[in-house]
């Protein structure tokens, strides 16, 4: 392939050209960034701890969360193997867990998925009462409706 050569500018041509960069402004050569203001910091200066709901506690003090999905097990694996997810993590100090059960819809006459409508069942159960102190339905990202919070309870030390 050869390369397409274009013809000299005739004298017109460049006059045009030359009136043409007369109106064009050069850039700087070096773009600056301009600093970042640091108003984020004053906020949180600015809170007092009464401010502080609930809900941002606990997303702030273990945004770490460890999973577990429970897709594709039968009810009673589901079960042994969530417990036992459980235990591990309370053992390791991993209080706050994720439990993905799925939204199901179609495994009971409920309308519920038969793993969430088993894992509200669970959770009302004395081993499972042992282990949390809390549960509710995740955010959206997260799982939304088809997954859980739980709130593990600290291991007591004997």
């Amino acid at each position: 392939m050869t390369k397409k050569h274009n013809p000299p500018l005739t004298e017109e041509d460049l006059e045009i050209w030359q009136a043409y960069q007369k109106g064009v402004i050069a850039l700087p050569n070096k773009i600056q960034k301009k600093p970042k203001s640091s108003k984020s910091s004053s906020k949180t200066q600015k809170m007092k701890p009464s401010s502080i709901s609930a809900k941002a506690i606990v997303k702030t003090r273990d945004p770490i969360r460890k999973k577990i999905d429970l897709h594709g097990y039968k009810v009673e694996e589901a079960r042994t193997v969530l417990m036992n997810f459980l235990m591990r993590k309370q053992q390791s100090h991993q209080l706050q867990v994720i439990v993905i059960t799925g939204k199901g819809l179609r495994g009971s006459i409920s309308g519920l998925g038969t793993l969430k409508e088993n894992f509200s069942k669970w959770m009302k159960e004395k081993d499972f009462l042992a282990l949390v102190n809390h549960y509710s339905q995740a955010s959206p990202k997260d799982g939304g409706s088809g997954a859980f919070y739980l709130d593990l309870k600290p291991l007591l030390m004997k």
